[in-house]
């Protein structure tokens, strides 16, 4: 079975919870709602079902190790939480959720929330994969991402970047 956590009010896709996550986030908004900003490879861990937002939700743990801290507090290691996931013969996916991809490099903005642990900061607009183009890394847009993606926004502001060249912009904003 596959379930959704999706409401439609006036054509704008929300988290059943609440607020629309589907507005474009200028990096200035990410990196001000985020208390680490860190390159780190995601690793799933287990899939459970939780009461968070008011409901009974499926949620993924991840562990992320961090190869490097772009902003924030110094840590060799993250315990992060994505809604959707698969329990047994249920499977929930939530539009707009954080990608991260099992033994991939990523970019991610993270912020503590419920279950005393990370979240991604902005759902998908928060977790960029990096990808390898002969000896740099690069920051990759997926498809969903540039649906919402306008001109200023995070995501067209650290597309196709290398990862100095982003990081040198998030550290600049946070800084700022």
């Amino acid at each position: 079975m596959i379930t959704g956590l999706v409401a439609c009010a006036g054509g704008v896709v929300r988290p059943a919870w609440g607020a629309p996550h589907t507005q474009p986030l200028s990096l200035r908004q990410l990196v001000d709602a985020s208390e680490l900003v860190a390159d780190a490879v995601a690793e799933p861990l287990d899939s459970t079902w939780a009461h968070v937002f008011g409901a009974r939700r499926v949620v993924t743990f991840w562990r992320l190790s961090v190869g490097a801290v772009i902003a924030g507090q110094p840590a060799a290691s993250a315990a992060v939480v994505t809604l959707g996931g698969t329990v047994g013969d249920v499977q929930q996916w939530v539009p707009h959720e954080a990608e991260l991809i099992a033994g991939q490099r990523h970019v991610v903005f993270l912020r503590r929330g419920p279950l005393s642990r990370y979240w991604v900061t902005g759902m998908l607009q928060g977790a960029y994969e990096l990808t390898s183009q002969g000896t740099s890394w690069r920051v990759r847009i997926s498809p969903t991402q540039r649906d919402i993606a306008t001109p200023g926004s995070a995501i067209t502001r650290l597309a196709g970047l290398e990862v100095a060249g982003a990081s040198r912009l998030i550290v600049g904003e946070w800084e700022s």
